[in-house]
């Protein structure tokens, strides 16, 4: 096996360990709730907190990943984030599975940062937009299938089963990363300091490159928190959809950007991914508006929902990878800087951007296609600044 194919693979598992991180043990929630004898709310901070110390400690992993390498990072990272996975076994506590789950988010962040900064420092041009295909592959079949495994194990196991497997995984990782992965980063940091972060983000933002996708990536990443969000109360409250008719709706919106994305990484050899990228900002227009239309004509059936935001899911399968991947290009000594906004930024956005929604606008099927019509808007006016970009051939 090639290094770079080494590299891909290890890398898809660290997309893998952290995703999954979020969705394999939600078929264990009834559990916890039932034995623990928590409430609810409880449990569901559990999802929270991992999330935001996943997010905001790539924050500090990016830029100590330029410094110091990919590996020491990883070799911090991945061996807590088992150790306190094993730990959930003795929690006695909803106190102490919050701090936990706290632990895991912020050990675990450090594998999404270093598997887009080996991404990048092992790919470049179309073999990079490629490998951020095959991530965003993994990306979209990871919450289709964890919960799954979840349910699996819950049913064999107690509780803390998925967590004592998410363990396991990242021992496996370990072992992997000591015994056949090497050192990529080839343009290490003399130093870091203070200053020197301010201006490594600093450069970050001036790049119009950089900055338009993920400007791009923020409106993606706001339709899918509104879809989510609003989701169960459209399809249960509205449709009168059982939980179960939900799950398998939400299974099927999530084939589209899984094929999308598979689309787009056999279109690479043909299409420049600013191409493709154009190809999806554009359908994510088109099939919103004629959803709009559609609305405004009376046609509120709920085929044309599902259909519309399937093919809005398919279009941001184009959009994705291509976008991660120009955001990356033009920053191979300092990659780590350039990830560690991913995590923050797009989250972020995605959570201002369905809190917005939220607020200000009833929740049902007009406002959902007309918040998802603006965000592809917007879309639109990010890709027209990328095309006039001089720094846009780079993609």
């Amino acid at each position: 096996m090639s290094r770079k194919k080494q590299n891909l693979i290890f890398v898809l598992c660290l997309v893998v360990i952290g995703q999954a991180g979020i969705d394999i043990y939600l078929p264990s929630i009834p559990a916890m709730i039932n034995i623990l004898g928590v409430k609810a709310q409880e449990v569901q901070l559990t999802v929270s907190l991992y999330l935001l110390g996943f997010g905001f400690s790539q924050v500090v992993y990016g830029p100590l990943s330029d410094r110091y390498g990919r590996r020491p990072v990883l070799m911090f990272g991945l061996p807590l984030f088992s150790l306190s996975c094993f730990a959930m076994v003795y929690a006695e506590s909803m106190a102490a599975i919050l701090i936990l789950r706290v632990v895991q988010g912020c050990s675990i962040g450090a594998a999404s940062v270093c598997a887009r900064a080996i991404m990048r420092d092992t790919f470049s041009g179309r073999e990079l937009a490629s490998a951020s295909s095959d991530m965003s592959i993994v990306w979209s079949l990871v919450p289709m299938l964890a919960p799954v495994c979840g349910a699996f194990i819950s049913a064999h196991t107690s509780w803390f089963g998925s967590f004592i497997v998410l363990g396991g995984m990242g021992v496996i990782m370990t072992v992997w990363l000591i015994t056949g992965i090497p050192e990529t980063n080839a343009f290490k940091l003399s130093s870091l300091s203070i200053r020197k972060c301010v201006q490594g983000y600093y450069e970050l933002v001036i790049n119009s490159s950089y900055r338009e996708n993920m400007i791009v990536l923020c409106f993606l990443y706001g339709i899918y928190s509104v879809v989510y969000a609003s989701g169960p109360i459209i399809f249960q409250n509205i449709f009168g959809f059982t939980p179960a008719e939900y799950a398998n709706t939400i299974f099927f919106i999530t084939g589209g950007y899984l094929i999308g994305s598979y689309l787009n990484k056999r279109m690479l050899c043909r299409f420049k991914p600013l191409s493709l990228v154009r190809f999806g900002v554009l359908t994510s227009f088109v099939v919103t508006a004629c959803g709009l239309l559609f609305l405004m004509a009376g046609l509120s059936k709920i085929w044309i929902l599902v259909g519309a935001i399937f093919i809005l899911y398919l279009a941001l399968g184009f959009i994705f990878a291509n976008c991660v991947a120009a955001a990356l290009q033009n920053f191979a000594a300092n990659a780590g800087f350039a990830s560690s906004l991913h995590g923050p930024v797009l989250f972020g956005a995605g959570a201002c951007i369905s809190a917005i929604y939220e607020y200000m606008f009833t929740t049902n099927t007009q406002t959902l296609l007309g918040a998802l019509f603006v965000q592809s808007i917007a879309m639109v006016l990010c890709l027209i600044r990328l095309l006039k970009s001089n720094n846009s051939c780079n993609l």
